[in-house]
């Protein structure tokens, strides 16, 4: 279906499946929780085609493996669960129509997609690990990258090529084979990959129009990334040093005059962190392949933030500071999709920014801002190779997000298609972004999210993150718009401990987690009551992973502030939570939490640690406690609801408890997704409901 919407400054065309769901009663939470209808879209070369997955969520039976059955197959509707099935489409833009629909096999997800060409489709494929009843039977989840041909020749008999389809013994051994070092740009037909020959992870060349895969560089048995020139000449290699843990980051560099590896640096992940993350990563390449741009935010840095550098690989030195904000840590770059350039940064201060290299293209980027009214999230998709074209994401607080086409020279935005058509139908939502004082003078960041036109007064949901160290982003977030759907005002902030704001701000949170950082969030509360928003009376914390122990600390320490308190995966025994990461993750996770929590020997930090763990002062709370946790939680395990609730109960006070049967931290099945959300705001509703 086809239709047209006309702004003052252009049209916003919408194609393909944008339906208009019009919602009669309040969203609900499977409405928020269910995988997107469309999927992450891509451009090719030309600009000429885009793809997308589409995804059908539906009741299934399951095997004793976990897997779907087939959709006729019958059993009872309590044992049926919600599973995704996924196809991916090729849309022609010129000529407005399909040019192919590919189903995915049966219990198969899409992760990925990208043109290698205007001829060629790359799609990575998976299927999830799953476990059957009482966990007697499982299934090992597995990935691959298939090359689809835009326009299949109707006399062959394969719809699509397998990538490593020479290599049995290899696909055998790598359950997961879905990533690209390099997509050589320059080179159509062929793409890198890394995949492991026995113990080694390697790297391949492989030919996406056979399936052809041959190995050009070796690694070792702790190695697990790599790293390339455009052209893919291998610059670096990323070595774990542990056989069980990665203890350590070894970082190789291959000298150009003898071709030897030589080991440049050591560097460290932190908890939390991926590769990408970590104080020394490559982000893009420069047109001298000995120079390479970097992410860097090492402790002996003398920059305050994470800040993008050339490196020289040769000096093993950084060159100069390619860009630095001046209070917000750099998140990422901007490459070009089609050349592999470096056109700039991205990050976010409150909303998402980009910092473009290109003046033109910089206030072409200003002035979609400026037609979204400075309300939206743009992010930059990617470009045609005639550089007239790009493709944008385009989402908001109060907006699921959607894909535009944006023509430079006629000005022109064409709206293609919606990520989850028909739910902006039923939000009626608004927000804002709020400067709130501390006591101590600092002024934090908050995000104030409330029904349409009822920014106070609507009972008041304080949601602190999770992390801590992590942060939050004025943007679209399912749990919040799921209960300013039902009526709640929510605020988030950005207490210090918190991270995008610089080493210092982060910091400023090691060492407090019951005192500067609960402060803020306390501090927060008493604004919106001061301010006429909210009163004690109305307003609940509701939190998950730290943001669960940070409710519970409220519960503990300012007992008359909240009329209920709900710990989502909350960590409730510091002493516990010390012991259980050094007894069961890695010296890396142990040395970083012991970091946050500013201890030097934990045997000294016993009395201190306990000072600032809810269970220990059950007998503060006032306040109803709702408990959820996952019964096979890895990161905050078990234990610490269950010891809250005993703790409570001897008390005498008020609490309640759901396990989520066979689930972890998170990536929760949509089941537990929603039931979730709907004993949240039942509690609520009992509490301080509408």
């Amino acid at each position: 279906m086809l239709y047209f919407i006309r702004f003052f400054t252009g049209v916003v065309t919408v194609f393909l499946t944008a339906v208009s769901n019009a919602y009669a009663s309040p969203l609900s939470a499977y409405d928020f929780m269910k995988p997107a209808r469309n999927g992450d879209l891509v451009i090719s070369p030309s600009g000429k085609y885009v793809a997308f997955s589409q995804t059908e969520t539906g009741s299934y039976c399951l095997d004793k493996y976990g897997r779907t059955e087939a959709r006729d197959k019958k059993c009872k509707d309590k044992n049926k669960v919600f599973r995704s099935v996924y196809q991916v489409v090729i849309y022609d833009l010129e000529e407005g129509k399909h040019i192919r629909i590919l189903p995915t096999p049966e219990n198969y997800y899409v992760g990925w997609l990208e043109f290698a060409s205007d001829d060629r489709l790359l799609a990575s494929i998976g299927t999830r690990t799953t476990v059957g009843k009482n966990r007697r039977a499982w299934a090992r989840g597995a990935s691959r990258i298939l090359s689809f041909p835009v326009f299949p020749n109707q006399e062959s008999k394969t719809e699509f090529i397998e990538l490593f389809g020479d290599q049995k013994k290899v696909l055998r051994s790598n359950y997961r084979l879905s990533g690209v070092t390099n997509m050589l740009r320059d080179d159509p037909d062929h793409v890198l990959m890394p995949a492991r020959k026995g113990v080694d992870l390697d790297l391949w060349k492989v030919n996406i129009l056979t399936g052809e895969a041959n190995r050009i560089a070796a690694g070792k048995s702790g190695t697990f990334f790599w790293y390339t020139s455009k052209k893919g000449k291998p610059l670096l290699r990323y070595d774990c040093v542990g056989l069980d843990y990665c203890h350590k980051v070894k970082v190789y560099a291959q000298n150009s005059g003898t071709g030897d590896w030589e080991k440049i640096r050591d560097i460290k992940i932190k908890e939390d962190e991926t590769i990408r993350d970590s104080d020394f990563f490559p982000a893009a390449l420069t047109d001298n392949e000995n120079e390479i741009y970097i992410f860097s935010d090492e402790d002996d840095d003398t920059s305050e933030r994470r800040t993008l550098k050339i490196y020289d690989l040769q000096k093993q030195a950084y060159t100069r500071t390619v860009y630095e904000h001046p209070t917000m840590d750099v998140g990422g770059v901007l490459t070009s999709n089609t050349t592999g350039d470096y056109m700039g940064v991205w990050l976010y201060e409150d909303r998402l920014t980009y910092k473009i290299n290109d003046p033109v293209l910089q206030n072409h980027y200003n002035g979609l801002n400026k037609f979204f009214d400075h309300e939206a999230n743009i992010s930059v998709v990617g470009y045609n190779k005639n550089g007239d074209q790009a493709l944008f994401y385009v989402s908001a607080h109060n907006s699921s997000g959607a894909y535009y086409l944006y023509n430079y020279a006629a000005k022109h935005v064409e709206n293609l298609i919606s990520r989850k058509p028909g739910i902006e139908d039923g939000l009626d939502s608004d927000g804002r972004i709020v400067k709130v004082p501390m006591r101590d003078g600092t002024t934090i960041t908050g995000y104030h999210y409330y029904p349409k036109g009822q920014q106070s007064g609507r009972p008041l949901i304080v949601m602190p993150h999770g992390g801590p160290h992590l942060r939050d982003t004025f943007g679209f977030d399912s749990w919040v718009q799921y209960f300013v759907s039902q009526g709640y005002q929510v605020v988030q902030m950005n207490f210090r401990g918190s991270n995008g704001y610089g080493r210092v701000f982060e910091e400023a949170g090691y060492g407090e987690w019951g005192g500067l950082m609960m402060d803020d969030i306390t501090d927060t509360t008493k604004f919106f009551h001061d301010n006429g928003l909210a009163t004690s009376e109305n307003t609940c914390i509701v939190g998950y992973s730290f943001g669960g122990y940070a409710a519970l600390m409220a519960g503990a320490t300012t007992p008359n502030l909240y009329k209920c308190i709900v710990s989502g995966g909350g960590v409730s025994d510091l002493n516990k939570l010390l012991k259980d990461d050094k007894d069961n993750l890695n010296e890396k996770s142990y040395e970083r939490m012991k970091k946050t929590l500013a201890l030097g020997d934990p045997k000294g930090a016993k009395n201190m640690l306990a000072a600032v763990s809810p269970v220990n002062f059950a007998d503060n709370f006032q306040a109803p406690v709702l408990l959820i946790h996952g019964e096979w939680d890895g990161r905050v395990e078990i234990h610490h609801a269950e010891k809250m609730e005993k703790a409570l109960k001897k008390a005498g006070k008020d609490v309640t408890y759901l396990e989520l049967e066979e689930e972890g931290h998170n990536n929760w099945d949509l089941e537990n997704d929603i039931l979730y959300l709907e004993t949240i705001k039942s509690f609520l509703d009992q509490h301080i409901g509408n």
